[in-house]
């Protein structure tokens, strides 16, 4: 998972790894122009090469979800640097994908899509052999050697609060540890983050651009790039209704993600960056979720909405930042009416043993903030107004 605004920049000098791929078996294509490749550049995302389709190529996997965009994770693009996570307490490597996590991802990849939530397919998995370590090559071996004889003296601060013994902890950590790089592909490489970098109407176009092209073929919508219009009912209207759709069905099929940040939603409404995802219905022993398992999915996907909505409307590109009307808290509403409109719908035959009764939702479950609670009663009224329509 990605969840920290470290990513990195583009580099151009990366494409050479993505030039070998083929797509022959991922499903089937579609061409909805004549032409049919993928192109780079490939966008740096800390661990994560993306070769960003096109827009002429799309495919599907084994259950019809629709993808266009390919990229290959644990490839690590920065000095690799032993971390002590709190929740769970744990050490983790920033910038490493670890093996252990490869059949969670698979498991979690198959149960989603197989219930109609696109989200990313591992195509491959191989051993990583070479980190980056004060600007030359070095073996992982050798990596884990000078990472033992210099421990990390923040990682460890961390760790004594958990643990009796820190520094042998690590060295345990690090002797176990394997590290591995997964190709994958998934609906689209844009990430929710990439829109509140837009700084003109040359960019908004170009991004917008891809995203229509993608969702309009997707979800048979109608959006225009060049319409202001159309880019704002996207934004205010489109979006934040289908995280609310998707969010809601992940809990509503009992698992949650533990990272749904802007970094992990894709701009097609899709989660991806799956080793967080965590419940029973997996069968990797993972307790019940909770509703404060839940209550973080939902806060930080709302903080991902706000941060997006708010850097859009003080850039002025997209949104007047002098209208008295609010699109953050439209948005916010819109989120909240999907969400609550999918968890409390009524479970099919087939989905009865695995998400149980139809569940009733309750304000408390979302930020009790003045402002988040105004979105709630908002998103109350819609969801009123369209139950006696």
């Amino acid at each position: 998972m990605v969840d920290e605004d470290t990513e990195g920049t583009e580099n151009n000098n990366l494409s050479g790894l993505t030039e070998s791929v083929t797509f022959e078996k991922r499903g089937h294509p579609f061409t909805p122009d004549s032409a049919s490749h993928l192109r780079p550049p490939p966008v740096q995302l800390s661990r994560s090469l993306e070769t960003i389709g096109s827009g002429r190529v799309y495919w599907e996997d084994e259950f019809h979800n629709i993808l266009s965009a390919t990229g290959v994770k644990g490839l690590p693009f920065e000095d690799p640097k032993v971390e002590f996570e709190l929740d769970p307490p744990i050490f983790r490597v920033h910038g490493l994908m670890e093996s252990t996590y490869i059949s969670r991802i698979k498991a979690v990849s198959d149960f989603m899509r197989s219930h109609g939530l696109a989200t990313e397919r591992v195509l491959s998995v191989r051993p990583l052999e070479k980190v980056p370590y004060k600007g030359r090559q070095i073996s992982i071996k050798q990596w884990k050697e000078i990472t033992i004889q210099d421990p990390p003296k923040e990682a460890l601060s961390f760790a004594s609060k958990e643990m009796a013994d820190p520094q042998h902890g690590m060295f345990e950590f690090l002797e176990r540890s394997q590290f591995c790089v997964i190709e994958r592909d998934y609906p689209i490489a844009e990430r929710i983050r990439d829109l509140g970098e837009i700084l003109n109407e040359k960019q908004a176009e170009e991004i917008f651009s891809k995203i229509f092209k993608f969702i309009n073929f997707r979800d048979h919508t109608n959006f225009d790039a060049q319409d202001k219009d159309d880019q704002k009912q996207y934004l205010v209207d489109y979006l934040p209704t289908k995280m609310g759709r998707y969010l809601g069905k992940l809990h509503f099929l009992g698992l949650t993600h533990g990272y749904p940040t802007r970094h992990n939603w894709l701009v097609s409404g899709d989660l991806v960056d799956l080793d967080s995802v965590k419940g029973a219905p997996l069968l990797l022993n993972d307790p019940k979720i909770t509703d404060e398992d839940i209550k973080l999915d939902i806060t930080r996907t709302m903080l991902a909405i706000s941060n997006c909505l708010t850097l859009l409307r003080s850039s002025g590109q997209i949104f007047d930042p002098n209208s008295e009307t609010d699109p953050l808290k439209e948005a916010l509403s819109n989120f909240i009416a999907a969400y609550i409109q999918e968890r409390e719908r009524q479970p099919t035959r087939g989905l009865q043993k695995l998400t149980g009764k139809r569940t009733t939702i309750k304000d408390n479950l979302f930020p009790q903030k003045n402002y988040e609670q105004e979105a709630v009663s908002l998103a109350r009224k819609k969801i009123a107004a369209r139950s006696s329509s």
